[in-house]
């Protein structure tokens, strides 16, 4: 029993990495309150920016070093609340959001979380709230209404979907910061990122990551 209890813990804290995405060691208001408290923006279309080009900042490539109180995977799932992560140094606080390194899950945990592809990891800012389940306390973390604007040069990425996790109805919004684009030289790390666009905003990331979660709403800062 004390087994079965421990994977499904170990599932629901991986599906918080799929939608809102695997949250490291650390944890504001804006003019588009309308758009972005939900995370369900409609988006507006913005004209072309200079990228960052701090590096560790959002869209920087990262790992997890975790430690014995903070180990950064279960089960070979990557866990939400696995820290230190390293290579996110640069990236600034933002109310209601989580600093997180995003890391891919595999096709074959495709049962217990859906699938995401990060090969070399992605700085992002992050929340994630899950209701319906008592394994849902375990793979919530920020506020998510909190959690309404990002940094300049990049986009606040909400998303809003019912999901079955391990035969239990549950429901997710997560929100997150990724890094803005002009072309895919402006995304990170050996070309698994890519500029793509919804609703004439352009970010780095990569299609395969709205397979399970559904499309995004997109809103640029």
């Amino acid at each position: 029993m004390n087994l079965i209890w421990f994977r499904r813990a170990a599932a629901i804290l991986a599906l918080s990495l799929a939608l809102g995405m695997t949250a490291c060691d650390d944890d504001s208001d804006d003019n588009n309150d309308s758009q972005n408290q939900d995370g369900q923006g409609n988006g507006n279309k913005q004209d072309a920016f200079t990228p960052n080009a701090e590096e560790q900042w959002i869209g920087a490539a990262c790992g997890c070093v975790g430690s014995d109180e903070s180990p950064c995977d279960m089960l070979s799932i990557p866990l939400p609340t696995g820290s230190p992560i390293s290579g996110c140094d640069n990236m600034p606080e933002v109310e209601g959001a989580r600093r997180v390194c995003l890391r891919t899950i595999s096709e074959d945990y495709a049962m217990t979380a859906p699938p995401t592809y990060f090969p070399q990891g992605y700085c992002a800012l992050g929340a994630v709230e899950c209701t319906g389940s008592n394994l849902c306390k375990m793979a919530s973390y920020g506020d998510i209404d909190a959690f309404k604007t990002c940094p300049a040069g990049s986009v606040l990425m909400g998303t809003s979907f019912p999901y079955e996790l391990m035969g239990e109805p549950v429901d997710i919004r997560a929100k997150t910061c990724a890094k803005r684009c002009n072309t895919d030289a402006d995304c990170n790390t050996a070309g698994e990122m890519s500029c793509i666009e919804r609703s004439g905003i352009k970010f780095c990331y990569n299609e395969k990551n709205f397979e399970h979660t559904g499309e995004p709403s997109v809103f640029a800062f």
